[in-house]
């Protein structure tokens, strides 16, 4: 998995028990940096791509606010360790994993695309593991 841009949007409406943000985003097809001079231990200094704030995106086995806290992470050594509440990790998985620590093959381990949509994407509807073929582009 690789790092492409950041964006930040406000919750107008905090006082509402659910809040539902519709944005069409465009990611790039390659990282984008901004000039950054937020201190961040053991991460880098990032800026959102539509707003001027700095935030620090932490290297894996690190979190905080400027990535000065060591994570003891619990997910697969090829996942992302997004953190730890309550002893338990928060792993984001790469495409081929599934599981609560991504020790488990996706759908599209065993899922075949066709030809013209031949990249398979893991999703979880309501606990269903299943997949779906979508265009290269």
């Amino acid at each position: 998995m690789s790092y492409h841009a950041s964006w930040i949007f406000p919750v107008l409406f905090t006082f509402l028990p659910i809040n539902r943000i519709w944005v069409l985003l465009t990611i790039p097809a390659t990282s984008v940096t901004k000039k950054c001079s937020k201190y961040c231990g053991h991460g880098q200094c990032m800026s959102y791509m539509n707003d001027e704030k700095e935030f620090c995106l932490c290297n894996s086995g690190w979190f905080g606010g400027h990535c000065t806290t060591a994570l003891n992470c619990s997910c697969s050594p090829d996942s992302l360790c997004l953190g730890v509440i309550h002893n338990r990790s928060i792993c984001r998985c790469p495409l081929h994993k599934t599981g609560l620590h991504c020790l488990l093959p996706s759908a599209c381990q065993t899922a075949r695309c066709a030809d013209d949509k031949p990249i398979c994407v893991p999703f979880d509807v309501g606990g269903q593991k299943s997949y779906k073929c979508e265009c290269q582009e």
